[in-house]
């Protein structure tokens, strides 16, 4: 069974809205230093999500997503993610692992990322790529929810 399907069925997916707020890619400006603005990302990708909601109305600011991945159609691309956290100190719960900074993902500093849902994310949403890793690793934490499911 595909990933994504597997996920759905058991309600692993979550959606991010976008907010009607009207923003500039400059209120981001400490990330741009270091970054290329993408039109398609690829699996294992890290993207940085700027503003967003979720379901339940609730907002969401600045986060970083593992793209985990895909779907392409004619006309769009939908990309599902996994969310990371700075939060190392969250590294005792079960589902969020530990992702050390490095060259090649650009993190500014160790984090967790949390293994237990995937979020549906639109390629509106993402504003710029930061780094990328390697698909073994994303192989493995996509094995970490379909194992704690």
């Amino acid at each position: 069974m595909e990933f994504i399907e597997f996920a759905k069925k058991n309600k692993k997916v979550k959606n991010l809205y976008s907010l009607n707020d009207e923003f500039e890619i400059e209120e981001y400006s400490f990330l741009l230093e270091n970054t290329t603005k993408y039109n398609e990302f690829c699996i294992g990708d890290l993207v940085f999500v700027g503003r967003y909601k979720y379901k339940n109305g609730k907002k969401g600011n600045n986060h970083i997503f593992l793209i985990v991945d895909l779907i392409k159609t004619y006309n769009r691309i939908i990309y599902y993610g996994m969310i990371l956290s700075s939060q190392i100190q969250k590294i005792t719960y079960k589902s969020n692992k530990l992702i050390k900074k490095d060259y090649i993902n650009k993190l500014q500093k160790d984090s967790i990322i949390k293994t237990d849902v995937i979020y549906k994310i639109f390629t509106k949403n993402i504003l710029l790529k930061i780094g990328n890793i390697d698909k073994t690793k994303v192989e493995f934490y996509k094995s970490c929810l379909i194992n704690n499911t």
